[in-house]
């Protein structure tokens, strides 16, 4: 667990990579083989420069750390497993006293990137067979202590600090979004994680029917744009007014409309970007 909770704290997901998914049929996506599978030196020498991500990468790093644990020891396997409907990859360990599966960054919750960072509980370990619950008493004690729910820590932090002051006399779940991004500045989290976290806590404070994705775009600073890479933001209608949560900036601000409706602006509408291939990404 110290191991897998090491990489969860190292290293942050791209989620650059998440503007090149295309649905190919239902639970079917593909990506190209160029974001971080087949790569070349610039690629590999560009990375060095963040510790942005993706599954492919963090898998191989998850597999060599627990080899290199295990080296000593026989009846053991390490593998990487490939869901490829989804395009994921996730790590296997299988020994003569349990069989789990380990997974960095499932796609659909809060990542353990981002769990991990945030005190709460390791979601992404299943076990498949565990005799003498060996592994299961590991998990359990690594997860003594930490919530489960991203609400949960929120709602306790809250408690311990001071309230922000309400100097505009702003809505009061304004206040709340705001004063759980001043929290999630503690972590080391990044845009990813700020959006996946901010997208529970408005989903079970505000609901869901609140709130809609947008993209924002961060321009690189080569001379062909090949770095430039695009993230997830939030937008929320609370009492008619629109907010922006932006995992970029971490800043929570009323949104206007004609900020996406700006061909030249940083905020383009969720379904109105489309890369794919040709749209090449040079891992900076």
């Amino acid at each position: 667990m110290k191991r897998y909770a090491k990489i969860c704290k190292d290293y942050v997901y791209d989620d650059n990579l998440i503007s090149y998914i295309k649905k190919v049929d239902d639970d079917v996506f593909c990506l190209p083989d160029w974001y971080g599978r087949d790569v070349n030196q610039d690629w590999e020498r560009n990375r060095k420069t963040h510790n942005r991500r993706i599954c492919f990468e963090l898998s191989r790093y998850l597999a060599v750390a627990i080899m290199q644990l295990f080296e000593e020891k026989e009846n053991f396997n390490v593998c990487i497993l490939w869901n490829k409907d989804l395009t994921h990859y996730l790590v296997g360990l299988a020994s003569d006293e349990y069989s789990v599966t380990l997974d960095t960054d499932d796609f659909f919750y809060i990542k353990d990137l981002t769990r991990i960072k945030t005190g709460l509980t390791a979601k992404g370990i299943t076990i498949l067979e565990d005799t003498n619950e060996k592994f299961a008493n590991v998990l359990t004690q690594f997860n003594d202590g930490r919530s489960e729910y991203a609400i949960e820590n929120v709602e306790t932090k809250r408690m311990n600090m001071a309230n922000m002051n309400n100097t505009d006399k702003e809505d009061e779940q304004v206040l709340f979004l705001k004063e759980v991004m001043h929290i999630l500045e503690e972590y080391n989290l990044d845009s990813q994680g700020i959006f996946e976290y901010m997208k529970e806590i408005i989903d079970i404070k505000l609901g869901s029917e609140t709130r809609r994705k947008i993209w924002k775009r961060i321009d690189g600073e080569d001379s062909h744009r090949e770095s430039t890479r695009y993230i997830r933001c939030l937008i929320v209608n609370i009492n008619g007014k629109e907010y922006l949560v932006d995992g970029d900036q971490r800043i929570i601000r009323e949104f206007q409309r004609e900020e996406e409706e700006n061909k030249r602006g940083s905020f383009i509408p969720y379904s109105a970007l489309s890369r794919g291939d040709y749209d090449y990404y040079n891992g900076k």
